[in-house]
């Protein structure tokens, strides 16, 4: 089945939706195919640093993590060795919508970094993906949003 399959998102997929039970599919499908989910709360990832942290917590970073963006790039190309090997590697973000709010210009950073996890795993023939779960914001608003920002934002559900 390689990396993709019907139930599971491309390479490099960045999916919004508000629908909860989407998100338990979605995560139910890439765990049924041989992949390892994390899930980091948007609304302690408004910031740089936040999302720093909650990606160091959510992926059981080592303690040796800088904190700054190199070490992250560092960390998320090395999911094999720290969060086991895997067919691929889905973050949720619960509270997607707040995900970068208070600095939304850094959104193009992350969207470029997401892309470079992407193309990494895509040479080890395995997934990378994003799951935004917005809960009660609208879906469509955070898909522009990130789409702006350079990241391959679909909605979900």
């Amino acid at each position: 089945m390689g990396v993709q399959g019907p139930a599971l998102p491309a390479s490099g997929a960045v999916e919004v939706t508000a629908d909860p039970v989407a998100v338990a599919a979605r995560i139910a499908a890439v765990r049924a195919a041989g992949w390892t989910v994390a899930r980091l709360a948007g609304d302690r990832a408004r910031t740089v640093t936040g999302v720093l942290d909650q990606s160091a917590h959510a992926w059981s970073f080592p303690e040796y993590f800088g904190r700054n963006r190199d070490a992250l790039d560092e960390c998320m190309r090395e999911l094999p060795d720290t969060a086991g090997p895997a067919r691929g590697y889905l973050t949720v973000v619960d509270h997607g919508d707040l995900l970068l709010a208070d600095v939304p210009g850094e959104r193009g950073w992350l969207a470029e970094s997401w892309a470079f996890y992407a193309a990494h795993y895509r040479r080890e023939d395995r997934g990378f993906a994003v799951l935004l779960a917005v809960g009660d914001a609208a879906p469509a608003p955070v898909a522009a949003a990130w789409r702006a920002a350079g990241a391959p934002a679909r909605l979900l559900g």
